[in-house]
């Protein structure tokens, strides 16, 4: 991701508010290069607003995921019967297990059903 300034008018807006880029705006640009049985590029155009907001928001998630604290009433099953996995927070989504009504996020190797 490059962030640039825009010498004439960028035809492709902003992905996620939709702004449109005139001469002298800056803008970050993404651009993946897909190369399978043809080659390919495709390209995302971010304004400074969005990508600040987009990198807020990471930090904050990833600051709740450690902080909370997966109160029972809001953990909800989702999935199959059989998964492991099928406890869901509805605060942080992270897969968690309650087994003597406490909840608790487990790997594999401590997983016991009785």
């Amino acid at each position: 991701m490059e962030l640039l300034v825009a010498k004439r008018k960028i035809k492709k807006p902003c992905i996620f508010c939709n702004t449109r880029f005139k001469k002298g705006d800056c803008y970050w640009k993404y651009k993946v290069y897909i190369r399978e049985e043809t080659f390919s590029t495709h390209e995302w155009h971010w304004c400074p607003r969005c990508k600040y907001k987009e990198e807020d928001r990471a930090f904050r998630m990833m600051d709740l995921h450690m902080r909370c604290s997966h109160p029972p009433k809001f953990v909800h099953y989702e999935g199959d019967p059989n998964d492991y996995n099928g406890y869901v927070c509805g605060i942080c989504s992270e897969t968690h297990l309650i087994k003597n009504g406490e909840v608790y996020k487990a790997s594999i190797d401590e997983v016991v059903w009785e």
